[in-house]
C-alpha cells in the first residue's frame, strides 16, 4: 500500500511539473514593439490556440481578437495574449510644439519661479512670449482662486493644418472645424473618462493666432473668460 502511495505521489509530481511546463509553451512573438499613430502590427502566438487579448489602457493602444494592435496615441502600454505581455509604445511624428504646464496645483509665483518675469499680467493672466521659434508665438497661464486653472499654446494661424496633426496623435478628437480653425480634444476614449479637455479658438487681430486652450473645463469656460484672454494676448503681442 505504501508503495502504491508513494508511486502515485511520484506520477502526480510529474505530471504537475509537465502542465507547468505546458503553460509555459506558449510564447509572443514580440515582446515589445513601436508603432506610430494609427499604425497596425499583427502579433502572434505559438504554443496555444485558446488565446483572449487584452489592451491594459485602448487610449494608447487596442487589440483586435486575432492579435491585431492599433497605434491610438502617444504612451506606453502592454497588450497581452491571456498573461503574455507585449510592451507597445506610440512616439509622435509631429513635436509641432512643447505643450504648456497642466498642473493645477501651481500658483502665480510657482510659474514665475520657473518661467521668470512674464511679458504681461492681466487679470490673473500671465503671457510669456517665445521668440525664434516659427511654431509657437507664446503660452498663458491663468488663474482662479490663487491656482492654476487654464493653460494655452499661442501658435501662428497658418499652423492650423499641422496643429491637428500634432493633436490627433496625442488626444482623441471630439470635433475638428477646418473653416472655423476650432477644434475639441480630450485626454481619453470618452468625456466622461477625461480628466484633460483641449480646445482651438482664433485670434483675429493684428495678429492671427491660435489659442489652444488646456483645462479640466475647456468646454465650459464663459464667454467672458475666454475674451479676456484674447484681450490679454491682443496686449502682450501689440508690444513686440
Amino acid at each position: 500500500m505504501k508503495r502504491f502511495a508513494i508511486s502515485f505521489l511520484i506520477s502526480s509530481l510529474i505530471l504537475c511539473i509537465g502542465c507547468d511546463k505546458d503553460s509555459y509553451d506558449a510564447t509572443i512573438s514580440d515582446d515589445y514593439i513601436t508603432l506610430y499613430y494609427e499604425n497596425t502590427y499583427q502579433l502572434t502566438v505559438t504554443g496555444d490556440n485558446n488565446i483572449k487579448w487584452s489592451s491594459d489602457d485602448e487610449f494608447i493602444a487596442k487589440v483586435s481578437n486575432s492579435g491585431k494592435v492599433t497605434a491610438n496615441h502617444i504612451g506606453t502600454t502592454y497588450i497581452k495574449a491571456n498573461d503574455i505581455p507585449c510592451q507597445v509604445t506610440v512616439k509622435p511624428k509631429y513635436n509641432l510644439y512643447e505643450e504648456p504646464i497642466i498642473n493645477w496645483t501651481l500658483t502665480k509665483s510657482d510659474i514665475i519661479r520657473k518661467f521668470g518675469t512674464p511679458d504681461g499680467d492681466r487679470n490673473n493672466i500671465l503671457t510669456y512670449k517665445i521668440e525664434g521659434d516659427m511654431n509657437i508665438l507664446g503660452n498663458q497661464y491663468m488663474f482662479r482662486n490663487g491656482r492654476l486653472y487654464a493653460s494655452t499654446a499661442v501658435l501662428p494661424l497658418v499652423k492650423f493644418g499641422n496643429l491637428i496633426d500634432f493633436l490627433l496623435e496625442r488626444y482623441q478628437p471630439i470635433a475638428v472645424n477646418t473653416p472655423t480653425y476650432t477644434a475639441l480634444f480630450i485626454d481619453a476614449i470618452t468625456l466622461n473618462n477625461a480628466t484633460l479637455k483641449v480646445a482651438t479658438s482664433a485670434s483675429i487681430s493684428n495678429y492671427l493666432c491660435l489659442s489652444m486652450y488646456y483645462a479640466p473645463d475647456a468646454f465650459n469656460e464663459t464667454k467672458a473668460a475666454k475674451e479676456d484672454c484674447a484681450n490679454s494676448l491682443i496686449e502682450a503681442y501689440n508690444n513686440l
